[in-house]
């Protein structure tokens, strides 16, 4: 879970279509179209954007929103299990529990 631009975000590993929340006041919650039916494993926010990360998929590991509300799909560095995302120094990095090279991907 994570918060940016005024919402709690929280994204989930199972679900059919609807794997993202979201939360003005963190009581009421609001479900939301993920951009894939993935094992969504973590969300964080910078610079305006949300990103999740997901440890299954073919090629879109990662969904981006401005909004909480429509994500998009973005291509992974590798088909790799994402199992979290942060954001700092204007750069988003994730790390992958398994894979068998590259279990780190950057994006600024």
């Amino acid at each position: 879970m994570t918060f940016g631009n005024g919402l709690f975000v929280a994204v989930a590993k199972a679900g059919l279509g609807k794997r993202v929340q979201t939360s003005a006041n963190g009581i009421t919650w609001s479900l939301q179209e993920s951009a894939a039916d993935n094992s969504w494993e973590n969300v964080t926010f910078g610079e305006g954007t949300l990103v999740a990360v997901s440890s299954d998929g073919m090629g879109n590991r990662v969904q981006a929103s401005r909004d909480g509300v429509t994500w998009v799909g973005q291509a992974s560095a590798m088909n790799n299990q994402w199992s979290a995302v942060a954001f700092g120094e204007r750069t988003f990095v994730a790390v992958a529990s398994s894979g068998l090279r590259d279990r780190v991907q950057t994006s600024y």
